[in-house]
């Protein structure tokens, strides 16, 4: 058996006959396949991530798929009901084991076999051999070439990526850019990107998904309800979701509507309209689509007029038990706070422990920390900063580190916002870029994505 590392998994390439096979079990360090040649059926089983469903089919040199079988993870580890593959054409099968999991360097599994047709009559089947830590060699069919080198480590730190505007009209992210911009980040091990689309734009989101696969960047959609017509939101989303329910499987409902309290209730109904489209095609296609809630960092100590948390330690829980008993069963909370250097201790008790973990807490939920980046620009900072500043470069530093030294228990990925500056936005909303331009990084660039590793 040889086993490659490539970026989007582990392949695996089994030689067998495809005549009197015995049974063959392939091992990987994340999967295994069991292959029975004689009734032309695959059992594929493996670890998995718990609450994520798996999804399985495997393909022929034609490109001729079987079903593809959805199942659960249970503890950690899957089992699909097996694949009937006897009406693939003889030749090269491509087993395929996906689940959506939001952790870099195990995006999917890959399992190839090659079955190889040999015109002598084949030999009476041999008896199968116990159950036994022996190499697969042991069974007489497969070719076995010399062990692997071990998998690559996990990752040590919460997964990284970055905030972008793809397709806004005008703006510094045109589409004919985007590639370069999935290149970028995949020479950096940045592995999410987030951005801002109309649930009807599948243009976008079709070619969008296209690039996530071809540079194993896992995209994170936000989606603004388009109306407040619960029917039409109800069914756009509807839609959206049942188009890429194979390729997109969180979708995140709206962005820092827990603004203000006013209104509130109106905008969490839109929301929720749309959470109801969304989960209506996951559950048709039994696809196990997931739903996020944003939310921002909360001042608690301010009791003015406009204040949206005077004196609640809690911050914006508020906004997500409104969204809950209004309907909008989400699965997980998005959070943005931008920090100054001095906020370490009281600041960051306020937001990141009474708010933020108090949230993941309550809601038994992971974080997705979305929108990141130091509040020195709130303040005239254009440059990112450099080391040593006492301010936007510091500050991005000592949060990140910060992040990744308490917080990796509740938070699942980090996205600084945003990429580039755009100086079509007025005032401050122009400077938080992490290049000026695509091809001109700030100072901060590689001190941020060193903690991509």
């Amino acid at each position: 058996m040889t086993i490659k590392n490539y970026r989007n998994g582990l392949v695996a390439l089994v030689l067998l006959n495809s005549v009197g096979a015995a049974a063959i079990t392939i091992t990987l360090p994340k999967a295994n396949a069991v292959i029975d040649s004689n009734s032309a059926m695959i059992e594929v089983d493996g670890r998995c991530q718990l609450g994520v469903p798996v999804r399985v089919n495997a393909t022929d040199s034609n490109s001729l798929t079987t079903e593809t079988l959805w199942t659960a993870c249970q503890g950690d580890g899957f089992f699909a009901t097996p694949l009937k593959v006897s009406d693939l054409k003889v030749g090269s099968l491509r087993i395929k084991a996906y689940q959506n999991i939001s952790r870099r360097n195990n995006p999917t599994v890959y399992v190839s076999v090659t079955k190889k047709v040999v015109s002598a009559p084949a030999p009476a089947p041999a008896p199968v051999p116990a159950p036994a830590p022996a190499p697969v060699s042991a069974a007489p069919p497969v070719v076995v070439a010399p062990a692997p080198a071990p998998a690559p480590a996990p990752s040590s730190n919460i997964v990284l990526g970055v905030n972008g505007h793809d397709g806004r009209p005008g703006s510094v992210y045109p589409t004919s850019q985007s590639e370069t911009v999935f290149k970028l980040l995949d020479s950096k091990n940045m592995r999410t990107y987030r951005f801002d689309v109309d649930p009807r734009n599948f243009e976008l989101l079709d070619m969008m998904v296209v690039l996530s696969k071809k540079y194993n960047v896992a995209i994170r959609p936000m989606v603004y309800p388009i109306s407040s017509d619960a029917a039409q939101l109800k069914d756009v989303a509807y839609q959206m979701a049942k188009r890429y329910a194979a390729d997109i499987k969180i979708w995140e409902i709206g962005n820092e509507q827990d603004y203000d309290r006013a209104g509130a209730q109106a905008r969490i109904n839109n929301m929720a309209a749309m959470y109801k489209g969304v989960k209506q095609a996951s559950d048709e296609m039994k696809a196990g689509l997931k739903t996020t809630i944003n939310v921002m960092a909360c001042n608690t100590d301010d009791t003015s007029a406009t204040a949206r948390c005077p004196n609640d330690k809690n911050g914006a829980m508020w906004f997500l038990d409104m969204a809950k008993a209004s309907g909008f069963n989400f699965d997980y909370i998005s959070f943005h706070y931008y920090a100054f250097l001095s906020d370490i201790g009281y600041y960051y008790n306020m937001y990141l422990v009474s708010q933020m973990r108090a949230m993941a807490t309550k809601y038994n939920t992971k974080i997705f920390y979305n929108e990141l980046n130091c509040a020195d620009i709130y303040h005239g900072n254009t440059t990112g900063g450099f080391a040593g500043d006492k301010a936007c470069y510091d500050s991005v530093k000592q949060l990140l580190t910060e992040l990744n030294t308490n917080y990796k228990d509740i938070v699942q990925e980090i996205t600084m916002y945003e990429l580039i500056d755009e100086p079509i936005n007025s005032g401050v909303e122009a400077h938080f870029g992490m290049f000026y331009n695509i091809n001109k990084p700030k100072p901060y660039w590689d001190m941020i994505t060193g903690f991509a590793k």
